[in-house]
């Protein structure tokens, strides 16, 4: 069954998450806030953390999506081209010979490519939207929010602080168990629900 695939690789990258802090932990870092260096892997988990939930999201969307009705594919371009793009017979010729649920499912497959769930509330809209069961999400809002807004900033300022001083802000381990346990219980939801 394709949740259960789905269900799968999503249990694997939350593995390889424990894994990175697991290093963490076996580096010799006694602190229950990392900083400078020895955060690094830390970092790297709630990068990767944050990956792992838009792939379980994206996944489940890529199933889900392509039988929703008219509002919900109303956002989405025709393969090939970019949201708003109007498209003219020219452009769906290209698809001459294939069924009208094949070319949804690979304008939706092309969409989902791009798509990113940068804040919590992006999430739960479009997990609400495909009429996935957001309640997990809802609750557990607090701590997906802080993970998503950490990982930002670790992707998008190298974790600086924000004082200029070029020290790296630092990373409480214990924020990071409650991160997985909140992307780890939200996932097993959805997945649950699916099944």
């Amino acid at each position: 069954m394709v949740v259960d695939k789905i269900g799968r690789r999503f249990a694997g990258n939350i593995g390889r998450v424990h894994a990175l802090a697991a290093i963490h932990d076996g580096s010799g870092s006694t602190a229950s806030t990392a900083q400078g260096d020895d955060a690094d892997l830390l970092r790297a988990a709630v990068v990767f953390l944050h990956a792992s939930l838009e792939d379980l999201v994206r996944s489940l969307a890529r199933r889900a999506m392509p039988a929703a009705d008219a509002t919900v594919l109303k956002g989405v371009p025709l393969a090939g081209l970019r949201r708003g793009e109007k498209f003219t017979l020219g452009e769906l010729a290209r698809f001459r010979g294939r069924g009208v649920d094949d070319v949804i499912r690979e304008s939706v497959s092309a969409h989902l490519s791009r798509t990113s769930y940068n804040d919590a509330g992006e999430l739960i809209a479009a997990l609400e939207q495909l009429g996935l069961d957001a309640s997990e999400a809802k609750t557990r809002r607090t701590e997906l929010a802080a993970m998503m807004a950490r990982r930002h900033w670790i992707v998008h300022r190298a974790d600086a602080a924000e004082d200029g001083t070029g020290l790296l802000r630092p990373l409480d381990r214990d924020d990071v168990d409650v991160w997985i346990e909140a992307v780890a219980a939200t996932g097993e939801s959805l997945l649950a629900a699916m099944r």
